[in-house]
């Protein structure tokens, strides 16, 4: 039996009569079982007196509250005067037991990893208002990112978002509406001092009051005292009076807890660090309470204009996420974290301005999912499948199996599985919560070379977990056109005032004589290309760390400017042609040289010497292409075997520079019935704009057919934009992720910077292609 203690004030009133109260418990809901039925006598009041008091209900064998099984029950009190009922109320309550033991923190008796994201309150036309149903939304929203724990940054959020955690299974940190008290993010400490005892009463109310308001939730397991602070001997005080109104719950302090930057030695049950790096799980190690990273992986926000130029940042940011995570879940002492941040934080004002701290949440402000989304959900997935290749005729076909769940047996969701295009079925195995083994599937006959199983994992609540597309044999990465064979007639090389031209069988080439670059290059009388290579060497730039958003961001896509050419030679070499130029920017000296099949295959090769420092984020070789060409495709090594249709990181599809219905102003003040990824600017569609990595191939190509293809071997990247109304086609040596502060020791390990003296250089093949016959 469980003691559910019930705390109760009432008032006198003129009817006559002993009062009574009764309590009824019903559930778990929805169900209207009754469970425990207790009667008390009150005391008599005088009109207008009121009382207190306390009961203490023996509650038989309840079924216990988890984020995967978030079971209620119907708590009723019903007043009486006789045999008349003067009143009934009523409240959802769940069962749950949460316990420190060292550095694990125990709910159930089972020890839990806490898959988290920060959330504000946040409407882009409201404010810090949300509009009825907006909490449950946002519950289910991050519920379906397999996301199991929110922190309510960085004050207690309305009562309908616990609710909804509550009913949907959401763990939640609730933080007191204290924010950067002694921290130098708050200029007013520079005059006030955080020691001195005139600010407790204006540091325990808060608390109080929210423990007082929200202590029902059997969703909050965890109390913040404050966002960021200098722990004093009043936050110390507030603790104990807060741990005497709440015994039964733990709290946190979001300082720093090791190191030297505001820690100021906070000792409450579970510790906390803010943006640990990937080194904070080993550090956590040697606490000896659990360690929360309550803040960490931030989502890009900061490096504004280069989100601006290439959303594609906001997938690698995935990499990083993910390596972190599979850390924090290989140290016992790390509860786990929570992502900075849940949703952007952008406000659409009247006055056509845009304000706010930016676009820094898995989803943006209006609740669409962005990149991160999928990023998160695959990194949080509590089931993982491992095998990632079906041997050809293996029947049946063995799947290895991870299950995350904490509470939750496989048994308990649903496998449904596709293989194109034998079958499909439902596949229900068992498997304990934290354990490793293996599911079987039968097709009902063998899988062949080229196939391709889809799996899909709906787990105990019915939400969609997880999605896996695993190949038989070996994953395609044939080149998706037609193209010429080398078996064709000599190129033809021949000058003419201020030209030099290549022709071959179907496609002319023209390279303007005094820059040495690409003028024009046309198959079937075609135009495709109109100028290049243009070598790009774009340096990080990133921002402070400001709530100064706005909607006016240049994005930051340069091609190197000033190139001077120094020689131009145009030679044969067998059959093909070769165009070299020699020559330098203010920065890089090297050269560019191209190499003409008969097919019109084109080998560019560039090297070039840096002259200054510089970190890039990016670099290749760039070519402009004929306006109708502005269609990508490709087809790349990716993270995730699968990803939604519209997610700018697929790892194959198609995107029109700006196709019809895509929004080229993102801040008007209406709701958009589009996915985030075709929200456009000047370059095109976030999604043509992004950055493609490690491509097989990718296409840039005119509906018609005409355009250029790529080999990137898998380890080659793309980018396309718009420039001046024509599409340009990068195709990067070297790409990681933008500069965002908070996130960048993830991915320090990957950064190559630049000295004088040090090459930038790369080999790739193009081919034209022809219009579609």
């Amino acid at each position: 039996r469980l003691e559910l203690k019930v705390r109760t004030a009432a008032e006198g009133d003129p009817h006559a009569g002993k009062k009574k109260i009764q309590f009824r418990i019903l559930g778990p809901l929805p169900g209207e079982k009754t469970i425990l039925f207790s009667e008390y006598f009150l005391s008599e009041l005088e009109k207008g007196a009121s009382s207190t008091a306390e009961f203490v209900l023996h509650v038989p064998s309840p079924e216990k509250w988890d984020p995967e099984h978030p079971r209620l029950y119907r708590l009723e009190a019903s007043l009486l005067a006789g045999e008349t009922l003067l009143e009934t109320t009523f409240r959802r309550i769940g069962f749950r037991e949460i316990r420190i033991e060292g550095n694990r923190f125990l709910v159930n008796g089972v020890a839990v990893k806490l898959r988290g994201a920060d959330r504000h309150e946040i409407d882009p036309l409201r404010g810090r208002s949300l509009a009825p149903g907006d909490w449950r939304l946002d519950a289910l929203l991050f519920k379906k990112a397999n996301v199991n724990y929110i922190r309510t940054s960085h004050y207690p959020p309305d009562e309908a978002f616990l609710d909804a955690c509550d009913e949907i299974g959401l763990f939640v940190e609730e933080e007191a509406p204290l924010c950067w008290v002694g921290h130098g993010a708050a200029p007013v400490w520079r005059k006030w001092n955080p020691w001195d005892r005139k600010f407790y009463p204006h540091l325990v109310k808060p608390i109080l009051e929210m423990i007082e308001r929200d202590a029902d939730h059997p969703s909050v397991i965890l109390w913040s005292l404050a966002n960021e602070s200098a722990w004093t001997p009043n936050f110390a005080r507030a603790f104990q009076e807060a741990r005497g109104k709440d015994p039964s719950r733990p709290f946190t302090f979001h300082d720093q807890c090791w190191g030297s930057f505001n820690n100021h030695g906070s000792r409450t049950q579970v510790g906390n660090f803010h943006y640990p790096g990937p080194g904070g799980p080993d550090r956590a190690a040697r606490e000896d309470r659990p360690i929360l990273f309550g803040e960490y992986c931030h989502v890009s926000d900061y490096d504004r204009s280069e989100i601006a130029a290439d959303p594609g940042v906001r997938d690698i940011w995935g990499e990083g996420l993910h390596r972190m995570w599979e850390k924090i879940l290989s140290v016992q002492a790390c509860l786990g974290g929570a992502i900075w941040a849940g949703i952007d934080d952008i406000f659409l004002l009247p006055s056509g301005e845009v304000k706010g701290y930016g676009p820094w949440g898995l989803l943006d402000m209006w609740r669409r999912p962005k990149p991160e989304y999928w990023n998160a959900k695959k990194t949080y997935s509590p089931v993982k499948i491992l095998t990632k290749r079906i041997p050809p005729g293996s029947r049946p076909i063995r799947l290895e199996v991870l299950n995350r769940h904490i509470f939750s047996d496989l048994s308990e969701g649903s496998f449904q599985w596709k293989l194109a295009p034998r079958g499909k079925g439902v596949l229900r195995a068992s498997l304990p919560p934290g354990a490793h083994g293996w599911i079987d599937i039968d097709p009902g006959g063998p899988p062949r070379e080229g196939d391709a199983l889809e799996i899909r994992f709906f787990g105990p609540q019915g939400f969609l977990e997880d999605v896996y597309r695993i190949p038989v044999g070996r994953p395609s990465t044939k080149l998706p056109f037609p193209l010429p064979g080398e078996e064709l007639p000599p190129v033809r090389v021949f000058g003419s005032k201020g030209s030099i031209t290549v022709e071959g069988k179907d496609f002319r080439l023209s390279f303007d004589k005094g820059s040495g670059l690409l003028k024009e290059a046309r198959r079937d009388g075609k135009p495709i290309l109109t100028g290049g290579p243009f070598l790009v060497i774009l340096p990080l730039k990133g921002g402070p760390c400001r709530p100064d958003f706005t909607k006016d961001i240049t994005p930051f896509n340069e091609l190197l400017p000033g190139w001077k050419a120094l020689s131009v030679q145009a030679s044969r070499s067998g059959k093909a042609a070769m165009v070299q130029v020699k020559g330098r920017y203010p920065g890089a000296e090297g050269s560019f040289t191209i190499t003409i099949s008969p097919s019109g295959r084109m080998t560019v090769q560039y090297d070039f010497v840096v002259k200054k420092k510089v970190n890039p984020r990016q670099w290749g070789a760039a070519f402009r292409l004929a306006g109708d060409c502005a269609v990508l495709s490709w087809r790349r090594k990716s993270l995730w075997s699968w990803y939604p249709p519209d997610h700018i990181g697929r790892t194959a599809g198609e995107a029109q520079a700006l196709p019809p219905g895509a929004r080229v102003d993102p801040w008007a003040r209406r709701h958009p019935k589009h996915p985030w990824s075709l929200d456009a600017n000047q370059l095109g569609t976030r999604d043509f704009r992004s950055t493609k990595k490690d491509v097989y191939w990718a296409a840039l190509r005119a509906p018609s057919g005409e355009g250029i293809l790529v080999n990137g071997g898998g380890k080659r990247s793309v980018r396309a934009w718009l420039g001046e109304g024509r599409p340009f086609l990068l195709f990067a040596g070297f790409t990681t992720m933008g500069s965002e502060g908070f996130f960048a020791s993830h991915v320090r390990g990957e950064r190559r910077p630049l000295a004088p003296g040090d090459h930038v250089r790369d080999r790739f093949v193009l081919d034209l292609l022809g219009p579609d016959k």
